[in-house]
């Protein structure tokens, strides 16, 4: 793909018991449980947000230490944990440093400064998707580590299968040069 490419896998660092835990509890149901204005929202303006978009599970809500693996040389981060059940979709969208991040006292980073990464839960299934422009990634397998070469780039999600995705979303970011 052409603003994702492969660093690696992961699987040693996915807990069984996360798996478990995510598949038999929700986290917040995205985007509802955020209480947002879709007109204000850079993710949902123009969809209907009164169905569930995703349901995620951060630090706030995930009852087990995460001890992220050293990707970069960046030494901050934030990850969630994504679930999309079967019908689930996630709209394209590109996720912008100054928006809704609390980096740095409130201040954007530049983009050179912010990695971001997409990691696989789970084997691809018929049905998961992560599609990043105008290109599908398929066949991924559990522990796949995948870094987007730019912050800004359009990328949504879609299970029309009919088992659990799970994936994570880690960014990471160093200080402002």
């Amino acid at each position: 793909m052409d603003n994702l490419v492969k660093i690696g896998n992961y699987k040693s660092f996915i807990q069984n018991d996360w798996i478990t835990f995510m598949e038999n509890n929700d986290g917040d149901r995205y985007p509802k449980d955020l209480h947002i204005n879709p007109e204000n929202n850079h993710v949902f303006k123009g969809f209907n947000t009164d169905s569930v978009i995703c349901i995620g599970y951060g630090p706030h809500n995930f009852p087990f230490d995460v001890e992220l693996p050293i990707l970069d040389d960046n030494i901050y981060y934030e990850y969630s944990f994504i679930k999309l059940e079967p019908g689930m979709v996630t709209p394209l969208h590109m996720d912008h440093p100054s928006y809704g991040r609390k980096y740095r006292g409130n201040k954007p980073l530049e983009d050179k400064n912010i990695n971001r990464y997409w990691l696989s839960l789970k084997d691809y299934e018929p049905g998961h998707y992560f599609i990043m422009n105008d290109k599908i990634l398929t066949n991924y397998i559990k522990g796949d580590v995948f870094k987007f070469k730019k912050e800004c780039v359009w990328h949504g999600a879609a299970n029309i299968g009919s088992t659990c995705r799970l994936a994570m979303s880690i960014i990471t970011w160093s200080e402002n040069d």
